[in-house]
């Protein structure tokens, strides 16, 4: 249970311009924090080692022969570091994860007019709050040739790195799910170096399941909202690809995995359109999902096939529900970003702005803000 009081702000003009931001719309103070928040987490992993080797000695130097081989002033020291490792970590835990300045912007129950509807989607899916997240840190990635643009970036993805999740990195908890890779393993590599457990996924690479490296497992398998189905996944244009892919859901994969009660603390998709299955059969779930365990959800969204959006008021009305249901588990965006290597756009009537066919959006999953946006 959240002990403070979260409330739902939505930045204001003067308060939006006081930020700096980068093309992307990520503040540039967080982006450029690569660093420093790898240096906290850092420390973090010191102060558990920290414990673990006090905690050692000061009981080992409980049995006779042991007492005799360390001076009282080496358990003395000891002893002082684990009360202040101890300190700090709570203090950590106490203090970031429940941010007095937490804010989350919160998709409105469903409008009336399809009209309506759709701004209503997309200003949501376009517009984060800047407050959700005060850590964002870009992992993997790298340079490639865009259409409208000389230069993009492509295959990375935004963590959020505030409070719990300081800590994670440095246990055997960490676990990441990646789906779809193609010959993109950036992201997946980062997190192996960041100290977590990653599951990569692409059943359109020729390859047996096979551990790419002590942390990164590869397994030829794709996503998608029911089992056995090799449907539209790798078909961004909606075709019905059948390349006799297996493709399960989340719920399978996880449970063949030996994962059905872990946490996952961060799932990754970008599976060309299948997304959208995933979230429809999750949310019909509902707290039973295994997306109700995942902890921070990063999707780039494919909106080709679904347009002009006039013309697909069904396809955006299902996913309306899903994200309210999405909602409802307690994820909120975080960041949000254009896929800048593409060439078309979306024309939302009353938006005031186009957006680019696909893009990439994070959420993450906050009990807290769940009680300030719902009570």
């Amino acid at each position: 249970m959240c002990e403070m009081e979260c409330s739902e702000v939505n930045l204001n003009d003067e308060e939006l311009n006081s930020v700096e931001l980068s093309p992307t719309g990520v503040p540039v103070s967080w982006r450029g924090a690569d660093f420093t928040v790898r240096t906290e987490v850092a420390l973090s992993g010191v102060n558990s080692r920290i414990l673990a080797g006090g905690h050692f000695i000061v009981m080992m130097s409980w049995r006779r022969k042991i007492r005799r081989l360390l001076p009282a002033r080496s358990v003395g020291l000891w002893a002082v570091l684990m009360v202040t490792s101890t300190l700090i970590m709570v203090s950590r835990r106490l203090t970031d994860p429940l941010r007095e300045d937490m804010a989350v912007n919160v998709l409105p129950p469903m409008p009336a007019t399809d009209q309506e509807m759709v701004r209503e989607l997309f200003h949501y899916l376009s517009h984060p709050n800047r407050r959700t997240c005060r850590k964002v840190t870009r992992m993997g990635g790298g340079v490639i040739r865009g259409i409208r643009w000389p230069l993009a970036m492509d295959g990375h993805k935004y963590v959020c790195l505030d409070g719990e999740q300081l800590d994670m990195p440095h246990t055997d908890r960490c676990l990441v799910y990646s789906f779809g890779i193609s010959n993109d393993w950036s992201f997946d590599d980062s997190m192996a170096d960041f100290g977590c457990t990653v599951f990569s996924f692409d059943p359109s690479i020729n390859m047996s399941s096979v551990a790419r490296s002590e942390l990164v497992h590869f397994r030829p398998v794709g996503i998608k909202g029911a089992d056995g189905d090799d449907g539209d996944i790798g078909a961004s244009d909606g075709a019905d690809d059948r390349r006799g892919w297996e493709l399960l859901t989340l719920d399978t994969i996880a449970e063949r995995l030996g994962h059905a009660r872990r946490p996952i603390h961060y799932l990754k998709l970008d599976v060309e359109g299948a997304e959208w299955s995933v979230f429809r059969q999750q949310a019909a779930l509902g707290a039973g999902s295994t997306l109700a365990r995942v902890e921070q959800l990063g999707v780039e969204l494919h909106f080709l096939t679904h347009l002009p959006p006039e013309r697909h008021t069904d396809f955006y009305r299902g996913l309306y529900e899903s994200l309210l249901a999405l909602q409802s588990l307690g994820f909120y965006l975080f960041s949000f970003e254009e896929n800048l290597g593409l060439l078309d756009w979306v024309k939302i009537p009353g938006l005031g702005r186009n957006l680019t066919t696909a893009f990439e959006v994070v959420w993450l999953r906050s009990p807290c803000a769940r009680q300030a946006a719902h009570g």
